[in-house]
């Protein structure tokens, strides 16, 4: 689940890392539009759901979430939640969690992550952070309330596996403090070892870019932990 602003030829060189490993990679892609007006993910979130349970056999699933992508995630196990018969196919198959740079925090995260999804010049991300304080009051309860929700779904993710996250300690997006939380929460409620990167000047979804090698290795000895005993053929899908 990429990055608001990830081109094709960035998410080529994660999908060539699980190649590498036999894996199948399903590149779950969200819109702008699904962040700025939560309701509008519900749907994708089905989708999701659907062609996992229907499109991927027995295999064992792997989550990758970049950025923003968690909140689709988050998105997708609201939807889990509120269908038994989903959960129950899905929950022997969902081995591992993989976060890299996932946009977490406070409502300012929330406000700095808008500005991140519609432009990539800084001076428009300070005006629409600016302007998206406004937006957020005018619609609370549409926006406000659902990320709060999301956000504690996520904390409580029904998944109980082993986890790997990516964080830089500079990234304003996800706040070093919320993120060494989450992580000692996770393995609290898993009993299991929290695996972890933290790189302390990559810049937002660019740990990878930044410290390829280190990056491959934490992935590769993480996906060694999980002792998956079945894996696909390294080819490409795309929803």
């Amino acid at each position: 689940m990429p990055w608001a602003t990830a081109s094709e030829r960035a998410l080529d060189r994660f999908r060539m890392l699980y190649a590498e490993r036999g894996f199948n990679v399903l590149t779950a892609y969200a819109k702008p539009i699904n962040f700025i007006w939560p309701r509008s993910s519900q749907p994708v979130a089905a989708e999701i759901v659907e062609f996992l349970r229907t499109k991927t056999g027995k295999a064992p699933i792997v989550v990758h979430a970049f950025s923003i992508g968690a909140f689709m995630y988050a998105n997708v196990l609201t939807y889990i939640s509120e269908h038994p018969d989903e959960f129950s196919a899905l929950e022997p198959r969902i081995r591992g969690h993989v976060f890299d740079s996932i946009v977490f925090g406070t409502l300012k995260e929330l406000r700095v992550g808008m500005g991140s999804l519609l432009t990539r010049r800084w001076i428009l991300q300070q005006l629409i952070a600016m302007g998206t304080s406004v937006y957020f009051y005018l619609t609370y309860s549409n926006t406000v309330t659902i990320y709060d929700q999301l956000i504690d779904i996520f904390w409580k993710n029904p998944f109980k596996t082993s986890v790997l996250f990516y964080y830089s300690l500079i990234d304003p997006m996800c706040k070093r403090d919320s993120i060494e939380r989450f992580i000692a929460n996770w393995k609290e409620q898993t009993s299991q070892p929290a695996h972890y990167l933290s790189t302390p000047d990559a810049k937002h979804a660019e740990i990878f870019r930044a410290i390829p090698d280190k990056y491959k290795d934490t992935l590769f000895k993480y996906l060694d932990t999980l002792k998956l005993e079945q894996q696909s053929s390294p080819t490409h899908s795309k929803l």
